[in-house]
C-alpha cells in the first residue's frame, strides 16, 4: 500500500513555442502486489486512485483547469542483469507497462497506454564500452487527453529541446553510444 502527494509544472508548447505552464497536484492511493526473483526480474500489478487537479500558473490557457478522479490498473515487468544501474560496463534491462485508465480527468472514455524499454552494454576491448538504449510507447484504446500523452525533450530524451517540448501518443527513441575510457 502506498499514499502519495506530487506537485509538478509541465510546459505545454504550440508549434515549439512556450505557451502555457501547468500546475499538477495530485493526492492518492494505491496497492501494488507483485513478484521479486530476489534477483533480477520483478512482475507487479497495480491500482491507483487519486484526485487530481492541472491549472494554468503561467500562459495562455489552452486547455481549461481539469481535476476530477483518475483511476488506474498497471502491470509490469522489469528483468535487469547489468554491472551497474548507470554507466554499466555488461548486461541488459527491459522494463515493460501497461496501463489501463479507468477515470481521468479530461478523458472521454477510458483509455490505456503501454511502454516499454531495452538498455544493452557490452564491453568492446581495452576499456570501451558500446551500449544500446532504445524505449517506445504506444496507447490503445481511446485517445489520452494531451497532458496523459507521452512527453520528450529535456535531459536524455532530446535533450536539446525542453522538457515536454513534445507531446504525442507514440513514441520511439533510442540511442547508440560508444564510451572511452579517459586518463
Amino acid at each position: 500500500p502506498r499514499g502519495r502527494y506530487v506537485r509538478t509544472n509541465e510546459n505545454l508548447y504550440s508549434g515549439g513555442d512556450l505557451v502555457a505552464v501547468y500546475s499538477r497536484q495530485r493526492a492518492g492511493a494505491g496497492l501494488d502486489i507483485g513478484w521479486n526473483s530476489g534477483g533480477s526480474t520483478r512482475l507487479r500489478a497495480a491500482y491507483d486512485i487519486a484526485y487530481l487537479r492541472s491549472v494554468t500558473s503561467v500562459g495562455d490557457p489552452l486547455l481549461s483547469s481539469i481535476s476530477g478522479t483518475e483511476q488506474t490498473l498497471r502491470a509490469r515487468f522489469e528483468y535487469d542483469d547489468r554491472d551497474a544501474p548507470y554507466l554499466s560496463g555488461r548486461g541488459v534491462s527491459f522494463a515493460g507497462t501497461a496501463q489501463w485508465f479507468l477515470e481521468a480527468p479530461g478523458a472521454l472514455r477510458p483509455f490505456g497506454t503501454i511502454e516499454g524499454s531495452f538498455q544493452a552494454a557490452h564491453p568492446a576491448g581495452g576499456g570501451k564500452i558500446l551500449s544500446l538504449a532504445t524505449e517506445g510507447g504506444s496507447r490503445f484504446g481511446n485517445d489520452p487527453p494531451i497532458l496523459y500523452q507521452f512527453p520528450l525533450g529535456g535531459p536524455f530524451r532530446l535533450g536539446a529541446y525542453p522538457t515536454y517540448a513534445f507531446r504525442g501518443p507514440q513514441y520511439l527513441l533510442g540511442s547508440l553510444t560508444y564510451k572511452v575510457p579517459v586518463g
